[in-house]
């Protein structure tokens, strides 16, 4: 209990290793983490009052790196630290997580676990790779563009396998669909705005909460997979204001 590791500045960690809590611990990495080999890495705190915090890099260019955590334990990605993956998966789980700093995506996968904000995912710098949605993500009051133009970068969100709640969610282009992955869940949300009112779902899901709105004068299509109204109580399938379109096709 009280313990604090530290990863310098100008040191490199590479191949397969792992970091675990068994009381409450503070992780900080000033140098460079990186999965650089097949296996799997992970970085695992628990224990309330744990805490890890990148100023460094913390990367994958192979196998899998998870940064997890679970209960009061919490993870920070400060200005000045990178999440890079220029292969590989990485996986960053979750919850309490915060970021200041930025993404770096050239090559293999991202996957976004978890309990994640909107305002969470700060700045992302993308060139290639693929970046989904396999925790729940919170979108409350926020605006989600999961196009080309959006948070996520170039290539756009690429699936969502976990679930959306709240906020509007928009594609600005560059990706053709919002691809539903294992029946995943959408709660209280807009889909479609003012600026980009069309928008494209493949795949089954679940709708919880109150519903799904369309924007004033939206286009949805959707393709044959089943919209799953699993909520006790009212649902609404609606439009904001004025009129609004959903296509379904099979």
């Amino acid at each position: 209990t009280g313990q604090t590791l530290t990863f310098g500045a100008g040191l490199t960690q590479n191949g397969v290793f792992g970091v675990q809590d068994s009381s409450a611990a503070i992780v900080i990495n000033n140098g460079v983490l990186a999965n650089t080999a097949a296996g799997t890495t992970t970085l695992s705190l628990n224990a309330t009052g744990s805490s890890f915090t990148n100023n460094g890099t913390l990367g994958a260019s192979a196998g899998t790196l998870t940064l997890s955590n679970s209960g009061a334990a919490s993870w920070t990605n400060s200005a000045s630290g990178l999440i890079q993956v220029n292969g590989g998966i990485f996986n960053l789980t979750g919850t309490n997580g915060t970021n200041s700093g930025n993404f770096n995506i050239s090559s293999g996968t991202l996957n976004l676990g978890g309990n994640i904000a909107t305002p969470t995912l700060g700045s992302f710098s993308r060139s290639g790779g693929l970046v989904n949605i396999t925790g729940a993500f919170n979108n409350t009051s926020q605006t989600l563009d999961i196009g080309s133009a959006g948070v996520f970068g170039t290539g756009g969100l690429n699936s969502l396998s976990g679930s959306i709640t709240g906020g509007t969610i928009i594609n600005s282009g560059g990706v053709s669909a919002l691809a539903a992955v294992g029946n995943p869940r959408l709660t209280n949300v807009t889909l479609g705005n003012n600026f980009f009112p069309n928008l494209t779902i493949n795949g089954s899901l679940y709708v919880s909460g109150s519903g799904i709105t369309l924007a004033n004068g939206a286009t949805i299509n959707k393709d044959s997979g089943t919209w799953y109204w699993d909520t006790t109580g009212a649902q609404t399938l609606g439009v904001a204001s004025g009129t609004a379109t959903l296509i379904s096709t099979g």
